[in-house]
């Protein structure tokens, strides 16, 4: 098993930071406001160490932006090495904002894969009924790192890719898990992915594919991360602060509040990335046709990316 530091974080970290991009800068563009509240947020230290399969596996080169309108795309999995003995892995599909079935689907040896029930997104599982989701940090090795600490009193050193893979199986983002077999010999096998063309208006939707072995480590150069590009004009909105710049937080809650206001195309939801202190802390999120949100906050400064 070969170990990588944390500033050569996972590929599949790069999906989350794809929802961070779910509205193109003419969606969003406009100068960062800060809401500055008063004590200050101490942070966390990451020393963190992830490892990965040793497995020799790999996805080919391609444009990893798939026009709506294309119909299909091949993705060949290659494995290096001896290859004279059969080699299972499981490749597990997760949906970033993109939702299988509904904008893409996939078949390994022309068999149509199915969803698996209850599957969701990570966009939709961040929807709160309009609220910030709480508690949720796009860093998995920091908030990993944080449970650790809060359990043993101790930092974590060390964690698996298949932990933090994990924790989108908790938000419920795993679409599909799909058994792949290189035959003896077999030193490439193939997927196709079905894009699923329509009429609505939408952002770039993205998902995930990532490879475990046997053991079920994650194989680090096989995570493939997929966006779809509508062909339809994107949505134009626009979401900023709507509250006095420094605040108070409350003396009995210890709570700020903060409101936010969008404006533009509101035919659509929304999801507005919020920072603390300069990290990202979750989403604000609009429905269909609401342009006001409140959020309670503890003291920081905050800022709308």
């Amino acid at each position: 098993m070969k170990t990588s530091k944390t500033t050569r974080l996972l590929s599949f970290l790069l999906m989350l930071c794809m929802v961070l991009s779910l509205l193109p800068a003419s969606a969003m563009a406009q100068e960062p406001t800060e809401i500055v509240t008063e004590l200050p947020v101490q942070e966390l230290e990451e020393q963190t160490q992830i490892t990965y399969s040793d497995v020799s596996v790999a996805f080919d080169q391609l444009d990893a932006l798939m026009p709506e309108t294309i119909g299909e795309k091949t993705v060949i999995l290659r494995r290096g090495g001896n290859v004279s003995e059969a080699l299972e892995l499981t490749l597990l599909v997760y949906d970033n904002n993109a939702n299988y079935g509904a904008d893409y689907q996939l078949y390994y040896n022309d068999e149509l894969i199915a969803k698996l029930d209850g599957a969701t997104s990570v966009y939709d599982a961040f929807r709160d009924g309009g609220t910030l989701t709480d508690g949720l940090l796009f860093d998995m090795s920091a908030t990993y790192q944080a449970q650790v600490a809060e359990e043993t009193g101790t930092a974590a050193e060390e964690i698996s890719a298949a932990q933090m893979l994990s924790q989108l199986d908790e938000l419920g983002a795993l679409a599909a898990r799909i058994p792949v077999t290189f035959e003896a010999g077999e030193s490439a096998v193939a997927l196709t992915v079905e894009l699923l063309d329509d009429a609505l208006r939408e952002y770039e939707e993205s998902f995930l594919m990532a490879v475990l072995d046997a053991q079920g480590e994650v194989v680090e150069d096989a995570q493939l991360l997929l966006a779809i590009e509508d062909n339809e004009e994107a949505p134009v909105v626009s979401v900023s602060f709507d509250c006095a710049y420094e605040l108070v937080a409350d003396s009995e809650t210890g709570l700020a509040e903060l409101v936010f206001r969008r404006t533009g195309d509101l035919a659509t939801s929304t999801l507005a990335v919020l920072l603390m202190n300069g990290e990202t802390l979750g989403y604000v999120d609009f429905a269909p046709h609401q342009d006001k949100q409140t959020v309670w906050v503890v003291p920081g400064t905050y800022t709308l990316a």
